[in-house]
């Protein structure tokens, strides 16, 4: 496993950013959204 953040993984982690805010919506669990706003600051 490498650290280095190539283009790919950011779209990867983008990718997977965005499936899992889909996700929280598509089961009404803002919660969740709020919980993992508020970790990542």
């Amino acid at each position: 496993m490498t650290t280095s953040s190539t283009p790919d993984r950011l779209k990867d982690n983008l990718k997977l950013f965005f499936e899992r805010l889909e996700k929280c919506f598509l089961h009404r669990r803002w919660l969740c959204l709020v919980f993992f706003v508020y970790k990542k600051g």
